[in-house]
């Protein structure tokens, strides 16, 4: 009967620690590198479990886990042994081997090669910022030039040779310009994959040829002989993923296949083969409570030096100080000018949130009011467990592993119209978060069954909330808005233009369906300037009441 000890000990380098270990030396050996099991990778490390099958002897008995990575963070190490009731385990200890440099040769000349592609691609880019430059500059003068003829020509000074000559300048360097930048645009892409493809062979030679290696020793002690396993789990990377969705629409079901995915990308110097891996939001680096919240202090700043005006008295020209009532009659918050709050000495952040002040009280990324408090994508903690084992090389690259897929029923079909910009009726399905984690922030490609239609951002959906998922235009509806007549009539006073639009809607389904139908009006900036609509326009509309000018049917 095994057993099974579940708690985690970490690094023990206590004085009887290594008493312990130094006793169990004459028990039974077993040295290996063991396998790597289970991994949880989060946004920016992963946490891997290594396992090594033993063969346990009546006593001490000294477990050796060879080749874990060096970059692994040794405050996170721990270690857990499997084994006939009984088993203890008594001491565990690190230690660094120094190992030869496997393929010293190719390793360098990688490095070299990966260093020159890099050169290469900087070369292009500063490149392609000088013919930007260049091109702004042939621009400005494209813009002065036809300024400068209408000066001439105010002066009499007729000058059409010059005049072509400039403008034929102008059009052959900026076409020689575009070419040249159309040229080096067209070369980035495959230098680009050069650039991974020699990443991805220096991290397979690094991950075959380690220069240093941890090793984990462990004391056990076992009251009767027979199989055992040990475990050691640890931080390491570099190691990340990002989620990544597929939506596949079932028109005639009515019904939405929503896959979970994730991007994964290791850099650990490890393969990960057959392993059960996890994918998870949580950031171990982060703090678990929330800050304190600081004092924020008012003060009255410096007083402003006084600004100075000119004017002219009987030829004299005179400088007379502006006067302050202006400044005092200010709110506080919103001086662009001169902010006057300061906050209390040895205070650098006004709202704890990281980001210190700038000026004043001002902190660098927002000035004004709290709101409210919200929960962030960032804040919330998944864990995706994937069913499957999977194999992750330690190359740099991304792979996509599914997570899950959902059937979700398309609760209501909208179909939304805005022809003023695009012509056709465009599909959302409404569907609802059945289950029982969130859906994260992230990419999400559409398919109209095997057709891809594209893709879009999602915001972070709670569970139970109700998302909208968009499917591009309908094929069985046809949309189109068209300018009929545009009528100015000019009066001694004022000017009148009149415009008449006609929106044409077409539906090809055998049912009946609603398609909510959006137009705008322009918004008078100013009070000489009115709009209103016509009486002949269609009625039914409504207007928006949070974005001006918006209508709609």
């Amino acid at each position: 009967m095994k057993n099974r000890r579940n708690s985690w000990q970490p690094r023990f380098l206590a004085a009887l620690g290594l008493f312990l270990m130094t006793g169990s030396l004459a028990g039974a050996e077993n040295t290996g590198e063991g396998r790597v099991v289970e991994v949880t990778i989060y946004r920016d490390r992963a946490l891997v479990t290594r396992s090594l099958q033993v063969e346990l002897l009546k006593g001490g008995n000294r477990v050796e886990i060879t080749g874990l990575p060096a970059n692994l963070d040794q405050d996170s190490l721990r270690a857990r042994a499997e084994g006939p009731a009984g088993t203890f385990l008594e001491g565990f200890e690190t230690r660094m081997i120094t190992l030869e440099q496997r393929e010293n040769i190719e390793f360098r000349e990688a490095e070299a090669d990966l260093r020159e592609l890099q050169s290469e691609q900087a070369r292009w880019n500063d490149l392609l910022a000088t013919l930007h430059s260049q091109r702004e500059f042939l621009r400005s003068i494209q813009v002065s030039v036809p300024k400068e003829i209408g000066r001439s020509l105010l002066k009499g000074e007729i000058r059409p040779e010059s005049w072509q000559g400039a403008f034929d300048f102008l059009g052959r360097n900026l076409n020689g310009l575009g070419v040249q930048e159309r040229d080096i645009r067209s070369q980035l892409p495959d230098l680009q994959l050069r650039i991974a493809a020699a990443r991805a062979r220096l991290a397979k030679i690094r991950s075959k040829g380690k220069t240093r290696s941890l090793t984990a020793v462990v004391a056990l002690n076992v009251p009767t002989a027979g199989k055992g396993e040990v475990l050691v789990e640890y931080l390491t990377g570099p190691a990340s993923w990002y989620p990544l969705y597929e939506a596949r629409y079932d028109r005639e079901g009515r019904k939405v296949e929503f896959l979970e995915k994730g991007m994964v990308r290791q850099e650990t110097g490890e393969d990960w083969v057959g392993i059960q891996l996890a994918l998870s939001t949580a950031r171990p680096g982060r703090p678990l409570d929330l800050p304190e919240i600081p004092v924020l202090e008012l003060n009255r700043g410096p007083r402003p030096v006084p600004l100075a005006k000119r004017q002219v008295v009987d030829g004299i020209i005179r400088e007379q100080a502006f006067e302050y009532g202006f400044i005092e009659d200010l709110p506080v918050v919103g001086r662009d000018y001169r902010d006057i709050l300061v906050l209390a000495p040895g205070v650098d952040d006004s709202d704890g949130d990281g980001n210190v002040n700038i000026l004043g009280s001002r902190d660098r990324d927002v000035v004004g009011v709290v709101t409210a408090i919200t929960t962030g994508a960032t804040q919330t903690v998944v864990i995706h467990r994937v069913p499957q084992p999977q194999d992750l090389p330690s190359d740099g690259e991304f792979h996509r592993i599914r997570i899950a897929a959902t059937v979700l029923a398309a609760e209501q079909e909208e179909f939304r119209a805005v022809p003023r910009f695009r012509e056709g009726v465009f599909l959302r399905a409404a569907v609802k978060n059945r289950g029982a984690h969130s859906y994260l922030a992230g990419k999400v490609v559409a398919f109209d069954g095997p057709n891809l239609l594209g893709s879009f951002r999602m915001e972070e959906i709670a569970p139970g909330e109700e998302f909208k998922i968009p499917f591009g235009p309908d094929p069985r509806f046809r949309a189109k808005r068209q300018q009929i007549s545009r009528v100015v009539d000019s009066g001694k006073r004022q000017t009148t233009v009149t415009y008449h639009y006609r929106t044409t809607l077409e539906s090809f389904h055998q049912e009946a369906r609603t398609v909510l139908l959006e137009d705008r009006i322009p918004v008078s900036g100013d009070q000489a300037i009115q709009i209103r609509l016509l009486a002949e326009t269609t009625p039914g509309w409504e207007k928006d009441p949070e974005t001006p000018g918006l209508l709609r049917w």
